[in-house]
């Protein structure tokens, strides 16, 4: 495996990810992705969840059955593992984080919660493995972004999963091309993006129409934008401090990149300009 200490990527998540852990307020969801306040939501250790039973339900509806295997390409500390492997008990789950810092505290939560069996999370570029395991379900939640291209994307995840397997990408898209973005949605767009070390963020319309190009069929995508909360207290601080934190130069700094990234989200999807997608493909291959 290649040494991903200066991957700017691990450098980030190695530099926040306990501070995501401590502040997130996900408890037993380990999550550092987006709470979804769907109906019947009431905590945000449900809302952090929400995401994952989602995942679950569209992966039983494709597949018509539970999967055995499981790949998370961008596993965090591996919450979305430990959750599936509750739900299947059967399923063995494989997740990869570039990390060092994840990994540790992954590992760690498997031996606690006794899923060291079956739940592994391995540190490595998804991208650039040589002949890795294939699973029946291969999920992406909030990660494909860090990559530089789409099409990066959508070859690491056919070499991931089964021939009939089924891939589920949940992630930030762009609504449409840049090309009606006004001069400060653009600005917004680049923030998102310098600030959490974004490599690409694709419209949906590239997404489903790119997936025939490398072997996959859209079997079923959904918004989920209106089940985030886009005003909360944290997020209309953010909307004063994160702006000249940017100016300063400070996106630079993990804990500040965050911050400006995160403000810069929110605002773009305020004003309509991305979308918050969850994407099923099956893997004809």
């Amino acid at each position: 495996m290649s040494d991903s200490s200066n991957h700017p990527v691990a450098q980030y998540y190695d530099a926040n990810t306990r501070r995501f852990l401590a502040t997130g307020d996900t408890g037993e969801a380990v999550a550092i992705h987006r709470k979804l306040w769907a109906p019947g939501i009431e905590t945000p250790e449900q809302a952090a969840a929400h995401i994952n039973d989602l995942v679950a339900h569209a992966a039983v509806s494709a597949l018509g059955h539970e999967p055995a295997s499981v790949t998370d390409l961008g596993c965090g500390v591996g919450g979305s593992l430990f959750h599936l492997a509750m739900c299947w008990p059967h399923s063995t789950l494989t997740g990869y984080t570039l990390s060092t810092a994840q990994v540790q505290i992954a590992r760690t939560l498997a031996k606690q919660r006794h899923l060291q069996d079956r739940c592994e999370v391995r540190q490595g570029d998804f991208t650039a493995l040589e002949s890795p395991k294939r699973s029946e379900l291969v999920m992406a939640i909030e990660s494909h972004t860090h990559l530089p291209s789409l099409a990066v994307f959508f070859k690491a995840a056919s070499d991931h999963v089964l021939p009939g397997g089924i891939v589920i990408l949940v992630d930030d898209m762009l609504a449409a091309d840049g090309s009606g973005l006004s001069r400060k949605e653009r600005a917004l767009l680049d923030a998102f993006k310098r600030g959490w070390r974004m490599g690409q963020v694709p419209t949906v319309e590239d997404v489903l129409n790119q997936a025939g190009q490398f072997g996959f069929d859209v079997v079923g995508h959904r918004d989920l934008g209106e089940f985030l909360r886009l005003n909360q207290p944290w997020d209309r601080m953010l909307n004063w401090i994160a702006p000249p934190l940017d100016w300063l130069g400070l996106a630079r700094v993990p804990m500040f990149a965050n911050m400006v990234g995160g403000n810069a989200l929110t605002e773009c999807h305020r004003r309509g300009v991305m979308r918050y997608m969850m994407v099923v493909m099956r893997f004809a291959g």
